[in-house]
C-alpha cells in the first residue's frame, strides 16, 4: 500500500514538472501522453497489489488448514503423537479393528489430506515442509505399516512421509543405542 502512495506522489510530481514546462498550445498533447503513462503505472501497481494479495490469501488458507489439524490434535492427544514415546509407542496399544484404531486412521487421514492441501498453497517453502514432516513423524509407525495408502496421495506427500519415517527411525536408533 505504501508503494502505491509513493508511486502516486512521484507520478504527480513528474506530471506537474512536465505540465509546467510545456507551452500552453502543446499542453493537451502532452497531457494525453502523460495520462497514458499514469494509466500504465496504475495498471502495474494494481497487478502488484493483486499478486501480493493472492500470496497472502494462499498463506492464510494454509494457516487455516493447519490450524484445523492442530485443533483436532489438541482435542485428541492420544492420537496426536502415536509413535511416541519411542520406548512404548501409543500406536502399539491401538488394536486393529477397534473403534479407537479406526478413529486413529481417520486422524492420520485428516493430517495427510491437510498436508496435501497445504503444499500447493505454500510452494517451495522449506519451513512448511519441515513442519509437515515433523507432524508426520509423530505417526511414522502407522505410515510405515502401509495401511495409510500413501500411494493415493501426491508424490510430494510420499516424499515427506518417507522423510518423516527416516527421521523417526534415526531417532529411535539413537535412543536404543545410547546407554541409560
Amino acid at each position: 500500500m505504501i508503494f502505491l502512495v509513493i508511486a502516486a506522489v512521484g507520478a504527480l510530481l513528474v506530471f506537474y514538472k512536465l505540465w509546467a514546462a510545456v507551452p500552453s498550445e502543446q499542453k493537451y498533447e502532452k497531457f494525453s501522453a502523460v495520462s497514458s503513462f499514469f494509466t500504465l503505472a496504475v495498471a502495474f501497481s494494481a497487478a502488484f497489489v493483486a499478486y501480493d494479495q493472492l500470496n497472502e490469501s494462499k498463506l492464510a488458507s494454509a494457516k487455516s488448514i493447519y490450524k484445523d489439524y492442530i485443533s483436532l490434535a489438541f482435542a485428541n492427544p492420544n492420537f496426536s503423537a502415536a509413535s511416541y514415546p519411542i520406548e512404548s509407542p501409543k500406536f502399539e496399544s491401538f488394536k486393529p479393528g477397534s473403534e479407537e484404531y479406526e478413529k486413529y486412521e481417520y486422524f492420520v487421514g485428516f493430517l495427510l489430506y491437510s498436508a496435501e492441501s497445504i503444499l500447493p498453497l505454500v510452494g517451495d517453502d522449506e519451513n512448511w515442509y519441515s513442519t509437515l514432516s515433523d507432524q508426520l513423524m509423530y505417526h511414522a509407525l502407522y505410515l510405515k505399516s502401509g495401511k495409510a495408502n500413501i500411494e493415493n496421495y501426491s508424490p510430494q506427500i510420499d516424499s515427506i512421509v518417507n522423510e518423516a519415517i527416516r527421521r523417526y527411525e534415526e531417532e529411535a536408533l539413537e535412543k536404543r543405542v545410547q546407554p541409560s
